[in-house]
């Protein structure tokens, strides 16, 4: 499954908390309108603080033609305030997939997770190298990691269960899509993150992944 469109336009951080905004009505749907998300992390859980519509007429920033990545936006922005001001209370994945369209939902929550998970990776300068979610054969996605980072293995197992956590139906392709690499490079990873005591094995026809 390509995740081509899926990702955020824009993305900002303030501390531990992020906010996308996603383009919406690629096929007609809400046109002229941008799907906004707000979460919170602590650690390795993921919190949803608000999700709203807003016109791009209300957005203080171009909207791109187009766009493959999210670019960051200035966190210090006095109109990302409501966003970033919000209070303790949070919002369930399953009440997004009620307030609107599985395709716009998926949009949200998935695209969301992604870019703030591969946030270091997305937001890179032009110049270096980055995913391609076009599938062009002359580009490949690639993860790094040194000794103050989690493992590969780790951090897959992470993003699996945060996916599935968030609703999403396709968790290995949504993954191996934005890598560039091949389900079967996915699942390798999540068994040997099984093997690790990482995630539980999953029932008949279930996906599973423990908390890290």
């Amino acid at each position: 499954m390509s995740i081509e469109g899926l990702l955020p336009t824009f993305m900002a951080f303030r501390g531990n908390e992020s906010v996308t905004i996603h383009e919406l009505g690629s096929k007609g749907e809400f046109p002229g309108l941008a799907g906004v998300l707000a979460s919170r992390h602590k650690d390795d859980s993921f919190h949803i603080l608000n999700t709203t519509l807003l016109s791009w007429g209300d957005i203080p920033v171009a909207r791109p033609a187009v766009t493959a990545f999210p670019d960051s936006i200035d966190s210090a922005s006095k109109w990302l305030d409501p966003f970033f001001s919000i209070g303790k209370e949070t919002i369930s994945p399953e009440s997004v997939y009620a307030a609107y369209s599985r395709a716009t939902a998926r949009k949200l929550l998935t695209g969301h997770l992604l870019a703030v998970l591969y946030s270091s990776f997305l937001t890179e300068p032009v110049s270096t190298a980055r995913p391609d979610l076009r599938g062009a054969s002359n580009k490949e996605f690639k993860l790094k990691s040194s000794r103050r980072e989690p493992s590969i293995t780790s951090m897959t197992a992470r993003n699996y269960r945060l996916l599935t956590e968030w609703l999403e139906s396709s968790p290995l392709q949504a993954l191996a899509s934005l890598e560039g690499v091949r389900v079967v490079t996915i699942r390798n990873r999540l068994q040997a993150a099984r093997d690790q005591g990482l995630i539980a094995n999953p029932g008949p026809g279930k996906r599973s992944a423990r908390k890290l």
